[in-house]
């Protein structure tokens, strides 16, 4: 077997996972500002923001954001 042929699948997996954690960072900044109005639980954040399971949504915004949805959105009610 050829070196290539070796690496093909580790290639491939390498960009699967480039791909979703893209697509990840653009559902998050969506849903920091679905969030910020204030208007939707976090179920309906994370429905608008192309998430099928919350739990996944809450890990995602977590990781990406550094914070859950609702610690995002403390600081900016007490600043008000």
């Amino acid at each position: 077997m050829r070196e290539s042929e070796l690496s093909k699948p580790i290639v491939q997996a390498h960009r699967r996972r480039t791909v979703r954690d893209s697509a990840n960072k653009r559902r998050v900044e969506k849903a920091k500002e679905l969030v910020q109005t204030g208007k939707y639980m976090v179920y309906e954040i994370s429905e608008r923001a192309g998430f099928q399971i919350s739990t996944h949504f809450i890990q995602a915004f977590k990781s990406i954001a550094g914070r859950s949805p609702s610690e995002f959105v403390r600081p900016m009610a007490e600043g008000e």
